[in-house]
């Protein structure tokens, strides 16, 4: 607990320096309210099933605190560019392949950040737990994707970065639930 929240005190200081540095330039979301952490998960040697199951319950914890209106996790700070390189197409116009800076997000994302969902909704931890392969696309990538047509409930290919020790590039179909 003690880790946890220096952790979110020097995160929190690097990312108020980092907004200041950036200028006024509205991201979409209201700085001045969130309080950010990062986590290595992988400097404590467990598996990523035990990490997550960590990083949730972390999560959980401070969802109760005093003040606290929201917490969600993610693979990178909002602020960033994603964090994984991947490679995203429509299903039926594979020619249509785009590169991408993806970031994994749990459920109410979205909503914790003051980030609105444009069209359809935001992840939900049905989807997980149901097993579905789904996706939020910002503007840009559901219109270069798609151009015109309706982006909710389209299917896309989803092939992600190779890893050391991957024989090869993971490729998944996951359904649009949001842009």
């Amino acid at each position: 607990q003690v880790m946890v929240s220096v952790a979110l005190l020097a995160v929190t200081a690097v990312s108020v320096g980092n907004a200041v540095r950036l200028g006024y330039r509205a991201p979409g979301f209201a700085l001045d309210e969130l309080a950010l952490a990062t986590v290595e998960p992988q400097l404590s040697r467990v598996d990523a099933a035990s990490a997550l199951n960590s990083l949730q319950a972390a999560r959980d914890r401070v969802r109760q605190l005093l003040g606290v209106t929201g917490a969600t996790l993610a693979s990178s700070l909002p602020v960033g560019a994603g964090t994984g390189n991947v490679s995203i197409a429509p299903v039926d116009q594979l020619d249509r392949r785009i590169g991408l800076k993806s970031v994994t997000v749990s459920s109410d994302y979205f909503t914790t950040i003051g980030l609105p969902v444009l069209e359809g909704r935001e992840l939900s931890a049905e989807d997980r737990t149901h097993g579905d392969r789904t996706v939020v696309l910002s503007a840009r990538a559901a219109e270069a994707l798609f151009e015109r047509r309706s982006v909710v409930g389209q299917a896309v290919t989803f092939t992600r970065q190779v890893y050391a020790g991957e024989p090869e590039s993971p490729t998944y179909i996951a359904r649009v639930v949001g842009v």
